[in-house]
C-alpha cells in the first residue's frame, strides 16, 4: 500500500493525507517478533513518503536477511542505522533490494526505529 489519492480525506478546510497502516514483515532465518508485550516489527509510509521501521525482533540468524522491504519501501542506496540490541549496540542495513540485515548486537532482540525516504 502506498500513498495515492485513495490517502486522501476532503475535510471542510481542504484535503489532508492520511497514513497507511501499518505493515508486517514476512521474517526470513528465524526472525521472530520480539514478546507479545513489546511493539512487533511494522514498516510504513508517513504522509510524507517517509518509510519507518519500528518495533522489536529476536532469535535470527545475524548477518543475513530478517526480512524484505516491497517496492516503493526501498531506499535508493544502502543505509546503516544504528540499532539497540540485547547486551550491545547494534546495527542494521536496508539495502536497495529491500532487504533488512541486522550487522551487529546479539539476536537475543533488535530495537527497530528508523526513518529514510524511499528511491
Amino acid at each position: 500500500m502506498g500513498i495515492t489519492t485513495e490517502n486522501l480525506e476532503t475535510t471542510e478546510t481542504g484535503s489532508i493525507l492520511i497514513m497507511e497502516s501499518n505493515n508486517s514483515p514476512v521474517y526470513e532465518n528465524s526472525w521472530v517478533d520480539y514478546h507479545v508485550a513489546w511493539k512487533p516489527v511494522k514498516y510504513w509510509k508517513d504522509c510524507y513518503g517517509i518509510v519507518h521501521i519500528e518495533g522489536m525482533m529476536k532469535n535470527g540468524t545475524m548477518l543475513v536477511s530478517a526480512f524484505t522491504l516491497p517496492d516503493g519501501y526501498r531506499p535508493a542506496g544502502r543505509i546503516a542505522f544504528y540499532s539497540e540490541s540485547a547486551n550491545a549496540d547494534g546495527r542494521v542495513d536496508v539495502l536497495t533490494d529491500g532487504t533488512v540485515v541486522p550487522y551487529g548486537g546479539t539476536n537475543g532482540w533488535i530495537n527497530f526505529n528508523v526513518m529514510f525516504r524511499p528511491a
